[in-house]
């Protein structure tokens, strides 16, 4: 072992020699002054005392240190080496017409053999799963992956307990395409963290590489039986300028609509098609993209959409403590969707509350209904039906559709008070959101407070501040729901801009490129509290950027809560999105696309709809062949007492049908 002083200076070593040099400058002077008045072995001594007092927190300041030099650990660094084998491998545009796989696997095996003496050597090959191989048979294979996964192949080959150090050495044509490229840096921050080197090569020439794929932007859809919903696909090209592509929706064997794109330059277009059933349940489609001669690969001109149609409504409740532009064009916008089932109730003044249901609209059912007593509250109410204002217009009665909003039952009444709408378990179970405007004081006491939490940790229910913090001051029993903490400060104005994970959800009908540039061109919106921070379990989706000031808070921000969300959007005035300038008509959509995502992604994968006792859903759409099949059982407690039904999975390449029992 070896030993070795070495020196960590406390201070900067500038201020350190500074005073070094005051101390000998005042050593110096006064020995001279003082030699007149000691005797010389007497000012020998002192002058030994006084250079040792100082000389101790100098040394002190320097921190010396002894560093004893430990052998290192038994054993050889790891070298990992990870082999692109996605389809876009195949393009043949290396030397002597060699594909990118084989430069690669021969990139590989000359490493392999250069370097086996001092490290050890593991080569896995990876396109959307990793998986290991071996060099001398790899050569023989030929590069099929669908999707090039770089963040999860980085990851899975980052080791915890490798003491005697590890590397990666990544050979692949660059393409990362399964996912946010936000995954690959947050993997390299990870290896950087655990001290393991990254070394690339990238392989590939100035080929021309010509390719066509289809994504769809929600794999799992939520509708109302007869509402006619969109399927957006994303249509992404390489090389293929000016083309016309050919997508299809398909249902089985079945084509349901087709549609026409012209290729532009560099461009990712959505196409939208459109698709409704009469009758509940899980419809699987497929969306297919006609082929291209010479295309790279043709595993990614397929993808899948699963579609689960639900034969009740999704029933939103919605309070407001002052009646508000925003709640009103917020109103309008959720009755314009015939899946939901909206209660509002807004305070008109001390001891008036404006109470006004939406009901679900009965099939068939036309003209006016008379004045009806109200079955929930016993109170005489008008009622009335109608097309809701800022609902879609129904078709035309030659052409008769399942899926044309039929007219809504409309019942209203005046109620002196409103704080027990949600302090009553059973009002809320009814509900599966609960939409809190400002001033909501009144509604929230301490025994509203406590069923609310309950409803949202046991019910899986999801609540949304729609404007921010719900009340002037946040209790201690509120700021436990809410995934950011405000603070009070003085009225500002902000426009919005999404984070990468706000970009991710694809909320917003231009959520690529554009989606920024769309939501510059909005109206700002106004806020009276600071959001000072997100809680560290939440999720940060959009973020203020105050005007003339480069700072930024959250305004969107989610969090989980027991079994069920919270949501927060800060800042009034939104409706103006609702109500643009001819000029900016294609971001009119912009608002109402924001709140039916929004509503649908509180509901779609949390909790039960209120006469569900069990829902079965598929985790993902798509599984590699490496990966385990899953898929989630949600069972009503009440409903444990007449069991739980068996899990069958059933499919082609099956030879029999499997059938699992669980155990919750």
């Amino acid at each position: 072992m070896m030993k070795t002083l070495i020196f960590e200076p406390l201070i900067p070593l500038t201020l350190w020699a500074s005073l070094a040099l005051g101390a000998v400058a005042l050593l110096v002077w006064y020995g001279r002054d003082a030699r007149l008045r000691l005797a010389p072995r007497r000012l020998l001594g002192v002058m030994s005392l006084m250079a040792l007092g100082v000389a101790l927190p100098l040394l002190i300041l320097l921190n010396p240190l002894w560093m004893e030099r430990l052998p290192p650990p038994e054993g050889k660094p790891l070298l990992t080496i990870l082999v692109d084998s996605s389809a876009s491998m195949a393009t043949p545009d290396g030397e002597h017409g060699k594909t990118r796989y084989q430069t690669a696997v021969e990139a590989a095996g000359a490493l392999s053999q250069k370097l086996q003496d001092r490290f050890e050597i593991d080569v896995q090959s990876f396109a959307e799963t990793v998986s290991p191989a071996d060099p001398t048979q790899m050569a023989s294979r030929s590069p099929q992956g669908v999707h090039t996964d770089l963040a999860t192949a980085l990851e899975l080959n980052l080791h915890e307990d490798r003491p005697q150090g590890q590397a990666i050495a990544l050979l692949s044509d660059g393409i990362h395409n399964a996912g946010s490229e936000r995954r690959v840096l947050e993997a390299a921050q990870l290896a950087s963290a655990m001290s393991a080197p990254i070394f690339t090569q990238l392989v590939g020439g100035a080929a021309e590489v010509r390719d066509l794929a289809v994504e769809v932007r929600s794999p799992q859809e939520l509708a109302f039986v007869g509402q006619r919903i969109p399927i957006r696909v994303l249509l992404q090209s390489r090389g293929l300028t000016g083309a016309t592509a050919k997508i299809e929706l398909r249902e089985g064997d079945k084509v349901v609509e087709s549609r026409q794109a012209i290729i532009g330059v560099g461009q990712r277009q959505e196409v939208d098609f459109s698709v409704a059933h009469d009758e509940s349940g899980l419809y699987r489609y497929e969306v297919h993209v006609e082929l291209i001669a010479n295309e790279a690969t043709l595993s990614n001109n397929q993808c899948l959409c699963l579609l689960r149609v639900v034969d009740e409504p999704i029933r939103v409740l919605l309070v407001e403590g002052n009646p508000y532009w925003d709640t009103k064009f917020l109103v309008r916008t959720l009755a314009a969707d015939p899946s939901i089932e909206l209660v509002s109730v807004v305070r008109l003044a001390e001891n008036r509350f404006l109470e006004r249901t939406l009901h679900r609209a009965a099939p068939g059912a036309t003209g006016p209904a008379a004045a009806t007593p109200d079955a929930n509250t016993g109170a005489a109410a008008i009622t009335q039906t109608a097309n809701v204002a800022g609902a879609a217009p129904a078709e035309p009665a030659s052409q008769p559709s399942a899926a044309a909003p039929a007219s809504r039952r409309e019942t209203w009444q005046i109620a002196p008070s409103g704080g027990a709408i949600l302090s009553d378990a059973k009002t809320l179970a009814g509900f599966q959101v609960v939409v809190l405007g400002r001033d909501a004081d009144v509604y929230l006491g301490d025994d509203a407070l406590a069923e609310l939490r309950r409803w949202v940790t046991r019910d899986g229910g999801s609540l949304v501040c729609f404007r921010g913090a719900p009340t002037a001051q946040i209790s201690d029993r509120l700021r436990q729901f809410m995934p950011v903490q405000f603070s009070a400060g003085r009225e500002s104005r902000f426009r919005m801009k999404l984070t990468d994970s706000g970009r991710d959800l694809n909320w917003i009908p231009e959520a690529d490129e554009g989606s920024t540039d769309a939501l510059s061109q909005l109206p700002s919106l106004a806020t009276h509290s600071v959001a000072s921070g997100a809680q560290p379990h939440a999720i940060v989706w959009a973020v203020g950027e105050s005007l003339g000031a480069k700072s930024s808070t959250p305004v969107v921000s989610a969090t989980a809560y027991g079994a069920g969300r919270v949501l927060v959007i800060e800042g009034a005035g939104m409706w103006r999105w609702a109500f643009l300038a001819p000029q900016f008509q294609k971001q009119e959509q912009i608002y109402g696309a924001l709140w039916q995502s929004l509503i649908r992604w509180l509901v779609s994968n949390v909790g039960l709809l209120p006469t569900q006792r069990w829902s079965l859903r598929s985790d993902k759409t798509r599984f590699s062949t490496t990966e385990t099949a899953s898929a989630t059982l949600l069972v009503r407690e009440s409903a444990l007492d007449k069991g739980v039904p068996a899990i069958e999975l059933t499919g082609g390449n099956l030879e029999q049908p499997q059938r699992l029992s669980v155990v919750p």
